[in-house]
């Protein structure tokens, strides 16, 4: 297995600046006075231009003014626009602000709206800042920005200069209501809706929850505090095990219904939006299909030492928007053969997933059940996984190989820098599966061991896969 790590050079530019950059990034510098600037304004409900009272107003931001860096520390460059030839003269480089800022962390600051709406931050320094608005019943908002999901505009302060008279205006939060039906134009009772907006991650284009619900006995959903804006709404059952329900007096397992978007469509690319607006309830129908059927999953494990560890426990992992879970709904597992069979399984995309529990269990017990359903986390206990997809009958065949993870070794070195950086010792490598699903469900993520002085580390717990890279402050 060959593993690949790519270490963004932007991660470690910071640690090519001055020795005096360098202190006041890592040791956090001191705290600076407060300054003789202010913001005031306020908040108002944007249909009615009423005040808001009791909105929660966030300031963040600023440019701390590092002190000089000293003589010592000074470097000479050529004069802009000089010639390649030209004598050098003395420049002293102070830290980047930005730099100081991101890494030392912002302070924030928060004030409450009173009756008339009015907000007030005193004691600030020159900078540029944010303000960030959320009230009940509202869409949270920005200064400056036009939407809940839009960037606002950033706030330039002279400290001898305040910045008064300013104006927030928030949308009143709709709703989005309706009736949804089976194929036999019964009530989808227990039905699950998402009101569903799109964005953007590191893994492409994504689908968020902003508000969910469920259907009722008449058939009926209404879901509140909903952001003014366009969504796709999700309707149905989501892979996980769904808890019994009582009819007739007595406990039933609850009934399934396979997924849709609005208007009619299992597939977001024939799904259609609808928009909500502001202080007003968007209505919409729909038909689900009821899910009567589930399957067995089928396989064995095999271990790539020949040995199959005592505690193995099998599990049906599953990503469902940007979460996920797993479950094993009374599986069976022999340790003799390594044969597991999972019955009761929805139709979905899955991965099936062989790990160490905390005790083995006993013959007569359901995999998952006590404390031999809590997987240990150590990175380099074995583990493996398949991903399979369950449509209209039983899988049969599922091979699953558990391997150790590996112990991966290498060296950080600094772009035009031969000797050892000695604040890289204080840096922090992580590692993070690019696969959602394995973010989410039972999978650890490797350990790095801190850098030494001369930039070696060393990661265990690697399995075959993609990951992300990060170097944060220790």
């Amino acid at each position: 297995m060959r593993l690949w790590i790519l270490i963004p050079v932007l991660a470690l530019t910071m640690l090519t600046l001055s020795a005096a950059a360098q202190q006041s990034i890592f040791s956090r510098g001191p705290q600076l006075a407060a300054g003789a600037g202010s913001i005031q304004g306020v908040v108002v409900n944007a249909n009615t231009g009423q005040p808001i009272a009791g909105a929660k107003v966030s300031l963040s931001g600023g440019i701390v003014n590092p002190p000089p860096v000293s003589a010592a520390a000074a470097s000479t460059v050529p004069p802009v626009g000089a010639n390649p030839g030209s004598p050098a003269v003395p420049t002293t480089v102070p830290p980047s602000p930005s730099l100081i800022l991101s890494l030392a962390g912002n302070n924030t600051k928060s004030s409450v709206t009173g009756p008339d709406g009015r907000f007030s931050f005193t004691g600030l320094n020159g900078g540029s800042y944010t303000l960030l608005v959320a009230a009940a019943g509202f869409a949270q908002q920005e200064y400056g920005s036009v939407g809940s999901r839009v960037q606002g505009q950033a706030l330039t302060l002279n400290a001898a200069q305040p910045l008064r008279d300013l104006s927030i205006r928030l949308a009143a939060n709709g709703s989005i209501g309706g009736r949804i039906v089976d194929e036999n134009r019964k009530p989808a009772t227990n039905a699950s809706i998402y009101i569903l907006q799109t964005g953007y991650s590191d893994q492409g284009q994504t689908l968020a929850s902003v508000a969910e619900g469920t259907v009722d006995d008449r058939g009926d959903f209404r879901i509140f505090d909903v952001p003014p804006g366009r969504y796709f709404v999700l309707a149905g059952s989501s892979p996980r095990i769904l808890p019994p329900v009582l009819s007739g007096g007595r406990r039933v397992p609850a009934p399934r219904f396979a997924l849709q978007y609005y208007p009619n469509s299992p597939d977001l690319s024939q799904a259609v939006s609808v928009e909500v607006n502001s202080s007003a309830e968007m209505l919409i129908d729909m038909r689900l299909v009821r899910q009567e059927q589930t399957f067995h999953v089928r396989g064995r494990v095999v271990n790539d030492s020949g040995v199959m560890p005592p505690n193995v426990m099998v599990a049906m992992a599953y990503q469902f928007l940007s979460g996920g879970g797993s479950f094993n709904t009374g599986g069976s597992f022999d340790p003799a053969t390594g044969v597991f069979d999972v019955p009761n399984v929805p139709p979905g995309d899955y991965s099936v997933q062989a790990k160490i529990g905390m005790r083995p269990p006993s013959p007569s017990e359901p995999l998952g059940a006590g404390a031999a359903g809590r997987p240990s986390d150590s990175p380099t206990q074995p583990f493996g996984q398949v991903p399979i997809r369950v449509v209209n009958a039983d899988v049969d065949g599922v091979v699953i190989m558990m391997s150790n993870g590996v112990t991966a070794r290498g060296r950080i070195v600094i772009e035009g820098q031969t000797a050892a950086v000695p604040t890289v010792q204080q840096m922090r490598l992580g590692l993070t599966p690019v696969s959602l699903i394995n973010r989410i469900v039972g999978v650890s993520a490797p350990v790095s061991s801190p850098p030494a002085a001369d930039g070696t580390f060393q990661i265990s717990g690697l399995r075959e896969g993609e990951y992300y890279v990060r170097f944060s402050p220790a």
